[in-house]
C-alpha cells in the first residue's frame, strides 16, 4: 500500500471499516473507526504485519491452484454516491475476459478452523462485497492458507445487491450521526444479527480415481479449448458483419441463407433501488424486507490445476 492511498484511507470510512461500523467485527466496533478518522494513532499489530507479509505469498498459491491471473490493483476505489467511502482492494484475477475481486486474510489455525464449520465471518463478507460495489466487478473471491499443512482455502462470492444497501445505509448514518457531528459511539455495541449468506461452511472434498471422471474432465478441458476459439471466430465474424453493414447503412440485411438485424432499441426499464436508498435512507432498512431470495442455485466451476 502506498503512503498516498494510506494517507487517502486515513480519512475515509475504508470497506475494511465496514463490518465494524455494522456491528459484526470480532475485533473492532464503530468507535475504533470514528478514532481512526479522527487523528487517533492506532499502531498496527502482529496480526496486521502477518497479513501484510503473507499476502503476496497466499496470492501466489491461489494463482498456482486455480489458473487465475492474480495481479495487485494499486488504485484506489471510491464510491460514486458517498465520496468517503473508499477501497483498496488486495489484489485483482482475471477470468477470461472477466476481472474479479480477491480478498486475501491471514488469519490464525483457531481462526481458520473456525471459518471451515461457520464460514466466512460476517466482517469479511461485507468488506469483500464492498469491494465488489465499488468496483463493479461480477466475480469476488476469498482466500487463504492453513499454516499448519500449507493447504489453500478459498471461496468464490457473487454481488449481492441486498448487502449494497445495507452498506451504503449503515455507512451514511455513521458518516452523518458521528463524524460529522464529532460524537463517538458507544465503546459497547450490542452485536448485530444480519441476514448474510454462509461462504465456504464445511466444504467436503472427493479425491476422485474413476477412469470416468478423467475421460469426463479431459472431455471437457477440450472443449472448453474449441469453445474459446470458436468464441474468437464468432466475434471475428460479427465485427466484419458489421461493417458491411455500416458500409451499406443496413439495419436489416438478408443474404446468404441468413436475416441479420442490428439496430438501435431502447433499454428495459428497472427499479434502481439503489438511488431510492440514496433519496430515501430512512426507508432502506424498510424496503429490504420485500427482497425476495431467489432459489438455491448450484454454480458448476472448473479451476484447473
Amino acid at each position: 500500500m502506498t503512503d498516498e492511498i494510506e494517507k487517502e484511507l486515513s480519512h475515509n470510512v475504508g470497506c475494511s471499516d465496514i463490518g465494524a461500523i455494522m456491528g459484526v467485527d470480532q475485533y473492532r466496533t464503530a468507535a475504533d473507526v470514528f478514532d481512526r478518522l479522527t487523528g487517533y494513532k492506532q499502531e498496527k499489530n502482529p496480526q496486521m504485519e502477518r497479513g501484510h507479509v503473507m499476502e503476496p505469498v497466499i496470492a501466489a498459491k491461489y494463482q498456482e491452484a486455480t489458473g487465475r491471473v492474480v495481479e495487485p490493483y494499486p488504485v484506489m476505489l471510491k464510491d460514486r454516491e458517498l465520496p468517503f467511502l473508499v477501497g483498496h482492494m488486495d489484489r485483482v484475477f482475471l477470468e477470461h475476459k472477466d476481472k474479479g475481486v480477491l480478498e486475501i486474510k491471514a488469519p490464525g489455525s483457531n481462526m481458520l478452523r473456525k471459518i471451515k464449520r461457520e464460514g466466512i465471518p460476517g466482517s469479511h463478507y461485507l468488506q469483500l462485497q464492498g469491494y465488489l460495489m465499488l468496483s463493479g466487478y461480477v466475480n469476488g473471491a476469498w482466500c487463504s492458507i492453513n499454516y499448519d499443512d500449507w493447504h489453500l482455502i478459498h471461496f468464490d462470492v457473487e454481488p449481492d445487491s441486498e448487502a449494497f444497501l445495507m452498506i451504503r445505509s449503515g455507512v451514511k448514518n455513521f458518516w452523518d450521526k458521528h463524524i460529522m457531528t464529532n460524537r463517538r459511539p458507544e465503546l459497547y455495541q450490542e452485536p448485530k444479527v444480519l441476514d448474510l449468506p454462509e461462504i465456504g461452511k464445511d466444504e467436503k472434498i472427493v479425491r476422485m480415481e474413476d477412469p470416468d471422471w478423467f475421460e469426463a474432465v479431459a472431455d471437457l478441458k477440450e472443449a472448453k479449448e474449441l469453445s474459446a476459439d470458436a468464441e474468437m471466430i464468432e466475434k471475428q465474424a460479427k465485427t466484419k458483419i458489421q461493417a458491411i453493414m455500416e458500409k451499406y447503412g443496413a439495419s436489416v440485411a438478408e443474404g446468404a441463407g441468413s436475416k441479420i438485424y442490428w439496430k438501435e432499441q431502447e433499454g428495459r426499464k428497472r427499479f434502481d433501488h439503489q438511488a431510492f436508498g440514496k433519496a430515501h435512507p430512512d426507508l432502506t432498512f424498510e424496503m429490504m424486507k420485500y427482497f425476495k431470495r431467489g432459489k438455491p442455485s448450484k454454480p458448476f466451476r472448473v479451476f484447473w490445476t
